[in-house]
């Protein structure tokens, strides 16, 4: 194929705009990716009150009319720059000029099915306004679900966008865009679509289900993850669907924006350093233990970090229990992150408990996690599942040695002799979820650290790993390729 293909992105968010999880990272990253592979790129998100005024935006059209359930809402299209790449924004303030994306103190907004049914919509309406001719949309998520199947049944309408593909990438198939029934007038289409072969889930509207269905291709963040999902344990219910669509189901591992992720070029961190100077690092730690009020009894003392959502799959039963557990050792623990309340409560009671010894850091703050990434011996990743994970790959960078659970896209990135046959040792994992494989790992990891001279060869092993977007994004540039061929389209 000799022209540019022309991928339009279809997501819910896309740093530095707006941000709410890695997925908007992902988003940001992947398009750099594909740009310098000489392809053609632009995004489409929401137009939200919450992006910053620093990114200017263009009127393209407005007042298209479209329609949502009984009802006809007029919606505008406008257009920004990131990374030299055009950014298209579907406006109704009704939706979208709220305080955050999905939901308030109060938990999810009560309307967030009519929001996202109508942003699908908007997306392929509003493909004769776009300032190019997409090949593909390139979906990402439940928010964008109903993506595929418009275009299957609406651009048949209009010759010329009746050859528009689509790519549907599953970041966390546990989130999958559940809404009850009496929703689906909202999306404008037939009930004849509200089977079991259709996007009907146990008696719920299922928007992800959509989006796997209709689309053109599939594809997951991690191999491993791929092959998970297609289990009982993993497949969150659709593991028989899935099974279903193997052949057009893909696993492409995240990567990695070595030019923000780089100790040797890091704006935010204390003091930069190298694969082979290491003298920075010990900086970054000291400035870490002063900052967060840790005792400062050695710096020699190991420090362990772990940075995540405060959700229940991330882990967090296993650090609760471990706790304690490594305060009798005196290991310094910061744990990053922001979520279930209760979760925020359990470790700020800990805080108190394990002074000098244990932080939280209530927030997700990129710059804080680069802080504390840069200046941890040790980052903990035990999450009962993990589609990709991204912490890791910061850690593996920045010299920080990874301990995490044999699943996902953890066990695609991080490597242990003692638990896989790569030949290499790049951190430390464990396989049986529970509080003592997890301690056992981490004991492991305390085994090296105390040898300096085998920590350093660890650490540089680490660092020398290489998981930048350019790898995936040839990937991700085959899979497109093998869609307008034809080749993946078993609908």
């Amino acid at each position: 194929m000799d022209q540019k293909i022309r991928i339009l992105v279809a997501a819910s968010e896309v740093s530095p705009l707006v941000r709410t999880s890695y997925v908007a990272d992902v988003i940001s990253s992947l398009p750099q990716a594909l740009q310098r592979l000489g392809m053609c790129i632009s995004l489409v998100i929401p137009r939200y009150s919450l992006i910053p005024d620093s990114f200017t935006q263009e009127c393209i059209v407005d007042n298209i009319a479209i329609s949502i359930g009984e009802k006809i809402k007029h919606a505008g299209l406008y257009r920004t720059t990131l990374n030299n790449m055009s950014v298209y924004l579907v406006d109704m303030p009704d939706y979208y000029h709220r305080n955050s994306i999905y939901c308030d103190e109060n938990g999810d907004y009560p309307d967030n099915a009519e929001r996202f049914i109508f942003f699908s919509r908007a997306v392929v309406e509003l493909l004769p306004y776009y300032q190019f001719e997409p090949d593909i949309i390139h979906c990402n998520d439940w928010q964008t679900g109903l993506i595929p199947l418009y275009l299957k049944r609406f651009g048949q309408c209009n010759g010329k966008y009746r050859n528009v593909k689509s790519l549907f990438t599953v970041h966390n198939l546990s989130k999958q865009g559940l809404f009850w029934r009496f929703d689906m007038h909202l999306t404008g289409l037939p009930w004849s679509y509200f089977t079991s072969e259709g996007i009907e889930f146990y008696g719920d509207i299922n928007l992800l289900k959509a989006g796997l269905l209709y689309s053109n291709a599939i594809n997951t963040v991690s191999p491993r993850y791929c092959k998970e999902i297609q289990t009982s344990e993993f497949g969150c219910g659709l593991e028989g669907v899935l099974q279903s669509l193997k052949p057009k189901l893909y696993g492409i591992l995240n990567g990695v924006n070595y030019d923000l992720w780089d100790p040797q070029s890091s704006s935010v961190i204390p003091a930069q350093y190298t694969i082979h100077d290491h003298s920075g690092k010990r900086l970054c730690k000291t400035e870490l233990l002063k900052n967060t009020g840790l005792v400062n009894k050695s710096i020699h003392d190991p420090l362990i970090a772990m940075i995540s959502p405060l959700y229940s799959h991330k882990g967090l039963d296993l650090l609760e229990f471990i706790l304690p557990s490594l305060a009798d050792q005196g290991i310094y623990v910061i744990l990053q992150g922001v979520g279930d309340r209760n979760y925020v409560r359990i470790f700020s009671e800990m805080e108190k408990r394990f002074s000098g010894l244990f932080r939280f850091i209530n927030n997700l703050d990129s710059e804080t996690t680069q802080q504390v990434i840069a200046g941890s011996d040790f980052l903990l990743n035990p999450s009962r599942f993990e589609p990709c994970g991204l912490n890791q790959m910061y850690a593996l960078r920045f010299g920080t040695m990874p301990i995490v659970h044999q699943t996902g896209g953890l066990d695609n990135t991080v490597f242990d002799s003692k638990t896989d046959d790569s030949g290499i040792q790049t951190g430390f994992k464990f396989k049986e979820y529970s509080s003592e494989a997890l301690l056992d790992a981490i004991n492991r990891g305390l085994v090296v650290y105390q040898d300096a001279a085998a920590f350093t060869h660890l650490r540089q092993t680490a660092m020398s790993q290489d998981f930048s977007w350019s790898q995936s994004a040839l990937q991700y540039l085959d899979l497109y390729k093998k869609i307008l061929d034809d080749t993946l389209d078993v609908s």
